[in-house]
């Protein structure tokens, strides 16, 4: 099971602080390797590449690993594999344990609990797309409505998945 905390001074996975974008390599030693890699794009132009898309099936994550610098950027917990629906989406849900800044995000969180209960300030930018208001502690979460017998959603969302991000400025590395 893995344990991820966000906290002043960064996000910690498994007890080890990750302040900011590191090589995937970081990553694997904590995690393991992944059970995929995903390059979700059209083929990237000659001499170029697209982001790689790091995926855990059975921990219910994964990380992107930009085109450029090579390094981990964000690391996305999925609480509803079924919602989310990419490509590269885990085929099972997050089973560890998310907690930022003293709150256990409960599994299966409705979103309204979720931004009432989370010390971190979310708005919402699109509809179902939150992000923190708090720039020291960059995240995002997706929420969906349930599928319904009809086709349409619930109007009563969940919280689908949750983004973790690290302070990644590509121009530094030339």
């Amino acid at each position: 099971m893995v344990e991820v905390e966000v906290r002043p001074g960064g996000i910690f996975v498994g007890g080890h602080p990750i302040p900011e974008a590191v090589p995937p390599s970081l990553l694997h030693d904590l995690l393991g390797l992944p059970d995929r890699m995903v390059d979700p794009a059209p083929p990237a132009p000659f001499g170029h590449r697209n982001n790689l898309i790091h995926v855990y099936d059975d921990l219910g994550l994964y990380f992107h690993e930009h085109h450029w610098t090579r390094l981990a950027m964000d690391l996305v917990l999925v609480y509803s594999p079924e919602e989310e629906g990419h490509s590269f989406t885990p085929c099972r849900a997050f089973s560890g344990h998310l907690t930022l800044l003293g709150y256990l995000v409960p599994s299966g969180a409705a979103v309204s609990q979720f931004v009432r209960e989370c010390p971190i300030p979310l708005e919402e930018y699109l509809s179902g797309r939150w992000r923190s208001a708090d720039e020291r502690f960059p995240i995002g979460m997706d929420s969906q409505g349930a599928k319904l017998r009809s086709g349409r959603r619930s109007a009563r969302r969940r919280v689908v998945s949750i983004d973790l991000s690290w302070p990644h400025d590509p121009w530094l590395r030339a």
